[in-house]
Parts: C-alpha cells; structure tokens; sequence
C-alpha cells in the first residue's frame, strides 16, 4: 500500500475482515447465525424466492442485525467445534503462532510466553480481553503420516500410501493428471481416502434420519472467484459498510446462494455421478466444458456401476477410462 494509504499499519484481521465483507476471501462459519437459520427466519418473513432470501441477508448484514463471523471471531457462535483435516499437516506446518494454536484450538499445554496485549492494534473485528482456550471438541486426522496434526488429534484414520490405492492425482501447478494403480493392498486398518469418505458420509446418512430428518435450505456465501467476470467488479476498492458502494452481492460484496440440502441423502449423493452434471457439463476457471457425450459413453461402457449412474465400491472404476 502507499506510505500515506491510512490502512498501511492495520492489524492482518482487519484485512481478513474487510476482504470477508467485500467479497475477497471465504470465511467459514460464515455468520454469527446457523445460515440454515438464516434461511428459515426470511422465509418466515415473506421471502417466497431465493432472490427475496439473498435480499433480506442483504438489508440484515447492511443494518448490523446479521453479522459476519470474522467481525467478532472470539464469540462462543463464531467458531467451529470439530475439526477435519485431510493430508496437509495443519497443526505442524500450517499454523502459525504454533503455540497460541496448542493453547486456544487445542487448549493443550503450550510454551507461549508472550504476553497478549489488550486491544492487539486491531480496529474491524472485537477482541474480547479473555480469548477461549480449547475451542475444538473433535479434531480427526485423515493421514498416512504420524505428523504433528496426527500427534494432537482426538482420532487419526489411517490412510492408504500411494502404492496402496487406486487414485487420481494433480495439482495447479502443472496440467498433468497423474493416475496411480496399488502394487500392494493397504496394510492393517487402513483404508483408501475414498473408502474413509465413503464411511463417514454413510454414517451421517444413517444419524440425520434421526438430527436432520428432512431437506433443509442453506445459504452458501462464495468468494467473488478468479478467471471469471468477477475480477473486474471492482476496478476501485470500495467498502459498502462505509457507505463508499451499495451492497450488492457479486458486485461488492460476495455471492449469496441459497442451497438445498439433504443430508439423509449424503451417502447416495457422494457415490453418484448425477445427471447434473451431464446437463451442466463441468467447470473451472471461468470455462465450462460440456461432457454429455463422455457421460453417456461411461454409462455404456460400465453398465453394472454406472447404469444408475453410481460409482461403485470399488473406486478404479474412476481410472476404466484412461485405459
């Protein structure tokens, strides 16, 4: 930023926060609200469509009566209880200010020897004089490695290695699709990553009948996104709570969606290749590909696990078409 810029000194939450509410950056949970509340208290109120539902948000976040989460991220409503990490070692290397995670994620013992100032500097968000300590209740780690995470997790689920599995490997750094095949099967309790997903989806089928019984309206708050439209929305940083731009999702602020959920239905969901997203084709960086024909030559091809457009329980099926 410029010398004179009057953000130049801010704290880095208050950066976080204004790029929250401007549409810049995800930030989950979202509100200081359940959003599926969120959802049922505009319906309540009149809202017949989605459109009426995002505008209600809207006026609710403009007013103060909705607030984001990150604004005051300390509050008891503010903060995940469970916590799932998959492959990256989010406590050992990820975590920064490692032992002030130990103390207020964890709760565990910790080293931190440095004093926290009162008001930390900070100007956007609250900060509460006494800071929680042990916000996570659960903390599970999918993992082939012992790591740090590992070490300080309630529950580790031992991952199949590389050459334990069928899989598909890529990143975004190169455009190659790496596909890896089992020279061995997995050792002891372990279990392919997909296999370990599979379970847990199945289990939380199995506990909505009786938590979540029937389909629920969500709301999804979704950053303005790269190579797409958005990135032009804004050719001048302008913040809507200071009155400098109206609030407009998309545009100035994020996108709002409402979603319909069934979470009885996860399992089945997870395991299906719907006919979504044959209609829809699939998409990434602001392209969409169509893939009907592709569909439509998989369900031919493997008629037993793709007929109803499942894919089975043995996942090579999802490598039958590179071969």
């Amino acid at each position: 930023m410029p010398g004179e810029h009057p953000e130049r000194f801010d704290h880095t939450i208050d950066h976080q926060a204004r790029a929250v509410r401007q549409g810049w950056l995800p930030f989950f949970p979202q509100f200081n609200e359940n959003p599926i509340d969120t959802v049922r208290q505009a319906r309540r109120g009149g809202a017949d469509t989605d459109e009426k539902v995002v505008d209600e948000v809207v006026d609710r976040l403009r007013s103060g009566d909705l607030e984001f989460a990150i604004d005051d991220p300390d509050a008891p409503e503010a903060w995940p209880r469970t916590w799932f990490i998959w492959r990256g070692n989010a406590i050992g290397t990820s975590a920064k200010g490692h032992e002030f995670f130990m103390r207020h994620y964890l709760g565990t013992t910790s080293t931190a020897i440095a004093a926290e100032p009162e008001d930390h500097g900070v100007a956007e968000v609250k900060v509460r004089p006494d800071a929680p300590i042990g916000k996570m209740d659960l903390v599970v780690d999918l993992n082939f490695r012992m790591d740090t995470s590992a070490l300080y997790s309630d529950i580790v689920l031992p991952a199949a290695t590389w050459y334990e599995k069928d899989d598909i490997n890529t990143t975004d750094m190169h455009s190659f699709i790496n596909p890896m095949q089992a020279a061995v099967p997995p050792s002891w309790e372990s279990r392919s990553d997909w296999s370990i997903f599979k379970a847990l989806a199945k289990k939380v089928s199995e506990l909505s009948g009786k938590h979540l019984p029937g389909a629920v309206e969500d709301l999804v708050m979704a950053p303005l996104a790269h190579d797409t439209p958005d990135e032009i929305t804004q050719p001048t940083v302008a913040d809507w709570r200071a009155g400098e731009a109206e609030p407009v999702p998309g545009v100035t602020m994020p996108h709002f969606k409402v979603i319909k959920r069934s979470y009885t239905d996860l399992y089945e969901r997870m395991v299906s290749l719907g006919p979504g997203v044959r209609a829809n084709g699939v998409a990434a960086h602001g392209l969409r590909i169509p893939v009907a024909d592709f569909y439509d030559e998989l369900a031919v091809r493997q008629p037993d696990s793709f007929s109803k457009s499942r894919l089975g329980e043995d996942p090579d099926g999802l490598l039958r078409p590179l071969a």
